[in-house]
């Protein structure tokens, strides 16, 4: 089974100068624990998870408060691979499957 067959097409993401206040609305209004962190040409910087947000109080934006080091996949991987990848890391991470020719990250109402 391949990553694209399971993923979420349409994902929710923010920029880095997202402030985190915005990021926990966000994550509460659609019951979501973390977003993609993207630059302004759409490429995945970072996540920013509800455990980020606990763990760096003092973060004002997305950008002071995700997790950069983050693996991500595309949509051909197979899944054995993605659980191989979790099960070898000892820090958050998160697997994402993106689409660059259509961009199919898009930023919150």
């Amino acid at each position: 089974m391949k990553v694209g067959e399971i993923m979420t097409p349409d994902v929710l993401s923010v920029t880095e100068d997202a402030p985190v206040r915005d990021i926990a609305r966000i994550l509460d209004r659609h019951r979501i624990s973390g977003l993609p962190v993207c630059d302004g040409q759409g490429h995945m910087v970072g996540l920013v998870s509800e455990y980020d947000l606990i763990a760096k109080p003092n973060a004002r934006t997305a950008g002071e408060a995700m997790t950069r080091d983050v693996i991500s996949v595309m949509e051909d991987t197979s899944v054995d691979e993605v659980r191989f990848f979790a099960g070898q890391s000892q820090d958050q991470a998160g697997a994402g499957a993106a689409r660059p020719e259509t961009g199919r990250h898009r930023q919150p109402r």
